[in-house]
């Protein structure tokens, strides 16, 4: 803080005073105070309960909790993966793709969760609060099981297909919608999740900061989609998303009224180069 003392001489003019310029007046700097401001960053308690999910591009930040939660913890960790729903369809005669359903969440109001459900496309979100932006980095793959029934049996051939490979976002940008080539990387194209583990997104350093989000639609838009009508359309329970498909052959044995299930593995590294494509 400068103190300072200003001193202030007044002045009487008459009649007869003569034309003249008035001398410049100065403060007077008599003494610098300098206190320190203080602050210690520490790392905090690991949370372990189901973080809050934050709804890329809308504003004020939509949050929301997933019905699902599938996160992980720490500084660096995994808000949110998505859950894969392809729900019940019919058996085909030829090969066959089924759309998956949106995400169910809940919204969430001053910090508290509430009745009301929002719909999403599958959606992976990162938080990275390690204290160095400048330096760290991180990649995530994705891995899946085969679809199996209860009973152990396999839907072979079966794989989950991205046709594009969807849109990435980072609230440390503005707008935060994250451009190409501007140090968050995805696929140059869709993929396949299948057994081998597959990098879909990775940071340069110091560019995956606070949260990532890959929304696997490429129309996803203000937290809900444009088909391409130039209208931003909620996401609802009946809600498909064409990007993401589950390829059947029909040369698969399937099992009608029976459940297939598949464990999605989502990794996240702290070093881009831990999991290879």
């Amino acid at each position: 803080m400068k103190l300072t003392k200003k001193s202030i001489i007044g002045f009487v003019t008459v009649a007869t005073l003569l034309a003249g310029s008035a001398p410049a007046v100065f403060a007077d700097e008599v003494g610098t105070a300098g206190p320190k401001g203080k602050v210690n960053f520490v790392e905090g308690e690991i949370d372990t309960n189901p973080p809050t999910v934050i709804s890329p591009e809308t504003e004020p930040p939509e949050e929301i909790k997933p019905e699902e939660p599938n996160f992980t913890t720490g500084l660096l960790r995994i808000v949110d993966a998505p859950v894969f729903d392809f729900g019940d369809v019919a058996i085909s005669s030829s090969n066959a793709l089924y759309s998956v359903k949106t995400n169910k969440y809940s919204k969430v109001v001053d910090g508290v969760v509430t009745a009301t459900p929002v719909y999403k496309a599958p959606m992976v979100q990162i938080e990275d609060k390690r204290g160095e932006t400048t330096t760290q980095t991180w990649s995530l793959a994705v891995s899946a099981t085969e679809f199996k029934t209860a009973d152990d049996e396999t839907l072979t051939g079966a794989e989950i297909r991205v046709k594009d490979k969807g849109i990435v976002f980072n609230n440390t940008r503005t707008p935060d919608r994250v451009a190409p080539g501007s140090g968050i990387n995805t696929t140059a194209a869709g993929f396949t999740i299948g057994s081998t583990a597959k990098v879909v997104l990775s940071s340069e350093a110091g560019k995956g900061n606070a949260l990532t989000s890959l929304a696997l639609d490429p129309q996803y838009k203000e937290g809900g989609f444009d088909s391409g009508s130039g209208t931003v359309q909620a996401y609802t329970a009946d809600t498909k998303v064409d990007n993401v498909q589950l390829f059947v052959p029909v040369t698969a044995t399937k099992i009608t009224n029976a459940l297939y299930t598949s464990t999605i593995s989502w990794t996240l590294s702290d070093t881009p180069d831990a999991i290879t494509n």
